[in-house]
């Protein structure tokens, strides 16, 4: 097993938060009210940037927006070393597109 697997692996079944945290909610889980609940998160996602305006929103907001913004800036700076090597060969084999084409015994 690969280590990237074993770390996914383990990031996958790692505990949430910190020990002795609370949830901020804790709501009731059933068929039943999937909908709602559904509808609930989604009013929360798209009513998000109104929320804006308070700070409690704006500088968490701003600090993952500035980083995201400056990679995209530097994208056409940083890109073509990796774009024109052939160092990742291995790794664009293993996690190609289509993962069946290379798992065929033909190739």
């Amino acid at each position: 097993m690969s280590k990237f697997s074993i770390l996914l692996l383990a990031l996958t079944f790692a505990p949430s938060g910190m020990p002795g945290q609370t949830p901020d909610f804790d709501r009731p889980v059933s068929w039943k009210l999937m909908l709602p609940n559904v509808g609930s998160d989604q009013k929360k996602i798209w009513t998000f940037p109104a929320k804006l305006n308070h700070r409690k929103y704006l500088i968490p907001t701003l600090a993952f927006l500035g980083p995201t913004a400056a990679l995209v800036a530097l994208d056409p700076n940083d890109a073509p070393p990796f774009r024109n090597t052939t160092a990742f060969n291995g790794f664009n084999k293993v996690f190609s597109a289509y993962p069946v084409d290379s798992a065929s015994p033909n190739t």
